[in-house]
């Protein structure tokens, strides 16, 4: 059954979106509009305040700058008393507007401190009053010790002196009252600005906000518009839905079964009613544990080394079956999930389980080939194990017959040397050489078996280079005789079989000494670590292998040379390769005829020490 296709959910969820988007905007915008002219009539007004300050402190400096005018005026005034009545009771106010004047002076040049040109105006004003208050000290001196100043003369230079003191303040005023004029014209053109503003701001927020008011209005409009339209497509397209829902879960495979939050089933369909035995509609109304019996049988348990196969497949069936309306009894895999509304509220359950039966019979089978696997790899060993102990018995029990013969030969041509001919010392070297060179064959079986006995020992982390001067030293006569030199690259540490590493090199350097050419054996052995293995070599400066016997050499009692030429047994590239290969490497030549031959392995990185 095709799915019809709806969009009333996110038809539902854009309109939600779009009405709180818009009612969003119809807050944050006038909001915004409201703090941005709130904003510049703060600032302006905080202009108005500023300029108001500035205009306050021009009075206070014009206040300042009187309170020292009529002091000098009363120190004149009390001066000239003095001097008319010579009576000091009219010092009085001389003295008193003396001993202000300093602190008004500091005062005032406080008040015009932020000012330059008022300040040099000060200082000017400072220095006359100076100029003055000398000449009225010297006058009161003069007066005091009878040789003063003759009144007219008093008269001129005080006069001349105050005036200056005058005109000096008066100019001092004006400038002070010119910047308050200034700040107070300031103050009104700014008050204008901000009337202006205001009523601008609130035209142009008032004219913006009905032209947002509208387009959300309309947009509003549009959308519950389209919400009228689909409101009655969606109860439509939710039966459809919930019949097409009802024809999947009729139609799947598994079996479906939905209960309400009291355990009563609502819906099963076709396959639930197969299994279970009842019909759809008899189901709908039960209570799930009458139409979904299970028993739980016993749980599976890992089978063990002594596990029958009787055992294992009895412990390996499932643990539920189902009863069925007829008393038949069925192995199921079940699932259960809670339904939940559009809040994530619980309101019921949903019950999917499925016939296993096929598949426990598969199970079953493949317990059975593993069983039997598992007996026949036990078998294997065991043979493994029994020919390993017959190869070594069989090979140790040879052994003693040819030191026999070997030692019955060599007596036999001791007693008896002067009465054999020439021929007879031959047979009884051909027989004794023989004899050694079986000794060495099964010495060589030996070890080779033995490498296959050893393969399950574990590894244990191995100095190459402490293995290497071993063998050197093993090796020190044939090494001498030969004038064969050695050099060599730094040999790592790395999990190995020391013995057998023994074996390896040994053999290796050994065939390099054996199979030399007409200068001095040079041998060489490298290693070095690539990105997953260490690779080393031992290479020589020896007659060389013919290509056709590269690959045959590693195999048993396989040579490149006739035995007349070189002795050997033919085993011992053999057991490098088993060495080589127990220790999950591999081993390969490189060689020229007549030029040299370097064998290569290699052997795991891992746990190695450089």
């Amino acid at each position: 059954m095709e799915k019809p296709i709806t969009d009333a959910p996110i038809s539902h969820f854009s309109q939600s979106t779009a009405f709180r988007r818009t009612l969003t905007r119809a807050i944050v915008y006038p909001l915004g509009l409201l703090i941005a002219v709130t904003a510049v009539f703060l600032w302006q007004l905080n202009s108005i305040l500023q300029i108001t300050q500035r205009v306050e402190h021009s009075n206070v400096i014009i206040t300042q700058a009187s309170v020292i005018l009529n002091l000098m005026v009363d120190m004149e005034t009390g001066l000239r008393g003095y001097w008319i009545t010579n009576d000091a009771q009219f010092l009085d106010p001389y003295e008193e507007a003396q001993a202000k004047l300093e602190s008004e002076l500091a005062r005032l040049r406080a008040l015009v401190a932020d000012n330059d040109s008022q300040t040099q105006n000060l200082n000017q004003i400072v220095e006359r009053i100076a100029n003055w208050r000398q000449y009225a000290a010297n006058s009161l001196a003069s007066k005091t010790d009878g040789q003063g100043y003759t009144s007219a003369t008093w008269q001129r230079i005080g006069k001349e002196i105050m005036d200056g003191i005058r005109e000096q303040l008066a100019t001092f005023v004006e400038g002070e009252d010119q910047l308050r004029t200034e700040r107070i014209h300031s103050a009104q053109s700014t008050s204008q600005f901000i009337i202006i503003m205001v009523i601008l701001s609130g035209l142009v927020a008032g004219g913006i906000l009905a032209v947002m008011a509208q387009g959300w209005l309309l947009q509003l409009s549009r959308t519950y518009e389209r919400a009228l339209i689909t409101s009655s497509q969606q109860a439509e397209e939710i039966s459809t839905q919930r019949e097409w829902l009802r024809g999947v879960l009729s139609s799947i495979g598994e079996a479906v079964i939905a209960t309400d939050m009291d355990g009563t089933v609502t819906f099963s369909n076709q396959v639930a009613a197969a299994l279970t035995g009842w019909p759809i509609e008899e189901a709908r109304g039960k209570p799930l544990a009458t139409v979904y019996k299970v028993i739980h049988t016993k749980a599976a348990e890992p089978p063990s080394d002594t596990t029958t196969t009787q055992e294992v497949l009895l412990s390996s069936t499932d643990s539920k079956r189902l009863l069925t309306r007829q008393g038949q009894t069925i192995a199921i895999d079940d699932n259960t999930a809670d339904i939940k509304d559009a809040h994530g509220k619980r309101v019921g359950t949903v019950l999917v389980f499925r016939d296993v039966t096929r598949r426990d019979q598969i199970e079953q089978e493949r317990l059975r080939l593993i069983e039997s696997q598992r007996r026949y790899a036990d078998l294997l060993r065991r043979s493994n194990e029994q020919l390993h102990q017959f190869a070594y018995i069989a090979s140790h029990d040879l052994q003693e017959p040819l030191r026999m013969v070997t030692s019955y030969l060599q007596l036999l041509e001791q007693r008896y040397a002067t009465s054999l001919d020439a021929d007879a010392h031959d047979f009884i070297g051909f027989a004794v050489d023989g004899a050694a060179r079986m000794k060495e064959l099964i010495t060589g079986l030996l070890t080779y078996a033995r490498i296959e006995t050893d393969d399950q020992t574990p590894h244990t982390l191995t100095s190459l280079q402490t293995v290497l001067d071993k063998v050197l030293t093993n090796l020190a006569a044939p090494i001498a005789d030969s004038g064969t030199v050695i050099t060599q690259d730094a040999l790592p540490e790395l999990p190995a079989d020391s013995l057998q590493m023994m074996q390896l090199f040994q053999n290796l350097i050994s065939n390099a000494i054996k199979f030399r050419g007409e200068q001095p054996p040079h041998i060489h052995i490298g290693a070095e670590a690539t990105k997953d293995d260490w690779h080393f070599w031992v290479q020589d400066n020896g007659i060389g292998i013919a290509p056709d016997f590269q690959e045959r050499i590693f195999g048993m009692f396989q040579r490149a040379r006739h035995r007349s030429d070189y002795a050997g047994t033919g085993i011992g590239l053999a057991i490098c390769k088993k060495v080589v290969e127990r220790h999950h490497g591999r081993i390969w030549v490189e060689s020229t005829e007549g030029a040299g031959t370097t064998f290569h392995f290699t052997l795991p990185l891992e746990n190695s020490v450089p």
